[in-house]
């Protein structure tokens, strides 16, 4: 938000504490080497202490910040009680369990498999477990971030506190210096569940009171941890406010006010990023909304000119998931002091994407995906109804079967219809997705995101490329309740492991190939309008498991070297890629 910011009295001032931004790590030559304990641990609310869910002790967790290119090492180390129900009998898609975790890397476009973002794992309290999470050197800057997603225990995990930023820093060959030299603000809007006599998250009732599986009061949404805050600048000084939900779901909307004895003015706000992507421009708006798991990057502006008398205050109203208020309140004061700075506005955005918009000539599929909320009426007979009446295309979630099967290299439009009276942030994993329509109206400017809200008996439109990241995945409901009630699928992204050369000057050239006897080093020749590029190249079985990965500078007529001595004899797909300009495959046999 272009924001201007304020001046408050010195009585106001000393009751709020300067906003305390979370711990931020870096990676060492290019790997963030970090470790995550899960346990119960005291947060101070007030007067009173909460013993809680938490990374690491803190709340929120640490921001990681890298650059595309980068790999996160997390070691995730399970301290949690043991689960009372864990030798009781499985509720379905209800929570349950709820000391058993893992680790989701929100929005950021990674492998869904094995140690990477692979949110069908099960790590058990007592348990450990080492992520390895690759950031492709192509990878769009922005804020993201990291949060439980073990079915049945995300939404009670969260609502605990677990939760923290990532930040991909903007490569200084495409961003203004202007905005590379920002200073950050992270907010980190969270709400706590408790029981107010033991304050701890008691564990769930056993669909004894199906719509309240938890019982317990919420704290109010706090911002890095407080209920409210002041936040000092230098006049004239620009900030980024990058903000995230990390509410189970609530809605958080923020505007900008300025108070004087002439009364209150709404100051408009200037956003530029929507869940870590790049609008193609900043678009003043009266207010900026944060729908649950989604993101908004905002500029924060204070006045050149102090002028007695006035204030500026970052106003929150708090909204349920129907959009009903629950709460509007000052939640931080915006204080200017010390030597003027120029103001800053940035001339032109990054673009937030390498391929650009997706383009109807693209598309290599369509299909419809159906949120809807089933009958419920007899659930006072049948409490077992919830688990299987928040459906996605008439189905509630099940670990065991794919609902959707996608391929590396499709280009795909959606229609996602909401035939429910609630509302529901869609979300999905692994590839962010651009909306074109909204309610049978094309936009005029195609927005992208990773999350978006549908709202009640609505219909969009949606497109996406499905990007280099194979494996199994999941999409669903970011009202994590919803989610842990049975409103996500399986979706199975598989590998392109062949392709139909119609221009087969184009594709990569392998040789020797066959390889045989004592040869172990195979020479790829790539295409020359490649040249000046960064390109992939991946080498499958025939079961589709990536074994090798290489990424080049590819420039005219270059050779790249892949060395193969420790796979066994087979058949082989190498795939090369480079963004959406190319993606093409050929087969390697070798014989030992």
């Amino acid at each position: 938000m272009i924001l201007v910011a304020v001046v408050g009295s010195a009585t106001a001032e000393a009751q709020r504490q300067e906003l305390r931004e979370p711990a931020e790590l870096r990676p060492e030559g290019g790997v963030l080497r970090t470790e995550l304990r899960c346990a119960l641990s005291p947060f101070q609310l007030g007067e009173t202490t909460l013993s809680t869910r938490l990374y690491n002790g803190q709340l929120p967790s640490a921001t990681w910040r890298i650059k595309a290119g980068d790999t996160i090492k997390v070691r995730l180390i399970n301290d949690m009680p043991p689960n009372p129900d864990e030798d009781s009998a499985s509720l379905g898609n209800y929570p349950q369990r709820i000391n058993t975790t893992n680790l989701h890397t929100h929005g950021l476009n990674v492998s869904p498999r094995d140690s990477s973002d692979n949110v069908l794992l099960a790590i058990k309290p007592g348990e450990r477990f080492d992520y390895s999470v690759a950031v492709g050197r192509d990878h769009a800057s922005g804020s993201y971030w990291y949060h439980p997603h073990h079915h049945t225990s995300t939404s009670p995990q969260v609502m605990s506190g677990m939760a923290g930023m990532i930040i991909v820093e903007d490569d200084p060959a495409v961003a203004e210096p202007g905005l590379l030299a920002l200073d950050d603000v992270v907010m980190v809007f969270q709400s706590l569940l408790y029981d107010s006599l033991t304050n701890t998250m008691p564990y769930p009732t056993r669909l004894t009171n199906p719509f309240t599986p938890i019982a317990g009061k919420e704290t109010p949404i706090l911002v890095n941890g407080m209920h409210e805050a002041k936040l000092t600048m230098r006049p004239g000084e620009t900030k980024r406010l990058r903000l995230c939900n990390a509410t189970n779901e609530s809605q958080v909307m923020l505007f900008v006010q300025k108070r004087s004895p002439d009364g209150v003015i709404a100051i408009p706000q200037f956003e530029i990023a929507v869940d870590g992507l790049y609008l193609p421009g900043a678009r003043t708006m009266p207010a900026v909304t944060v729908v649950p798991g989604s993101r908004s990057d905002v500029l924060l502006q204070a006045p050149t000119d102090i002028v007695e008398g006035e204030t500026y205050w970052l106003v929150m109203r708090e909204l349920d998931r129907s959009f009903r208020t629950v709460e509007t309140r000052d939640l931080i004061q915006i204080v200017v002091a010390g030597e003027a700075m120029t103001p800053y506005v940035p001339f032109t955005l990054p673009a937030p994407m390498t391929g650009g918009d997706i383009r109807s000539e693209e598309i290599t599929g369509t299909r419809t995906l159906t949120f809807s909320i089933g009958d419920m009426s007899g659930i006072g007979e049948d409490p077992t109804i919830i688990t299987r009446s928040f459906l996605i295309d008439s189905t509630p979630y099940d670990h065991d079967v794919v609902n959707m099967t996608l391929r590396v290299g499709d280009v795909e439009e959606w229609t996602i219809r909401n035939v429910s009276d609630d509302f529901h942030p869609f979300h999905i994993h692994v590839n962010e997705f651009q909306l074109v329509e909204d309610n049978g109206l094309p936009l005029e400017v195609p927005e992208w995101h990773d999350v978006l809200l549908l709202r009640p008996q609505s219909t969009y439109k949606v497109r996406m490329r499905i990007d280099d990241n194979y494996g199994k995945t999941v999409l669903h409901c970011h009202f994590l309740a919803h989610e842990d009630w049975g409103m996500m699928q399986v979706i199975d992204i598989q590998p392109l492991v062949g392709v139909d050369e119609t221009q087969p000057w184009q594709s990569p050239e392998l040789f020797p190939n066959p390889v045989a006897g004592r040869f172990s080093t195979v020479k790829v020749r790539l295409p020359q309008f490649l040249a000046g590029t960064k390109t992939t190249i991946r080498v499958v079985d025939i079961t589709g498991e990536m074994v090798l990965v290489k990424q080049v500078d590819a420039a005219d007529g270059e050779l790249a070297t892949l060395e193969l001595d420790e796979l066994g004899a087979g058949t082989y797909y190498v795939m090369v890629t480079n963004g959406p300009r190319y993606r093409e495959t050929t087969k390697l046999v070798l014989v030992r």
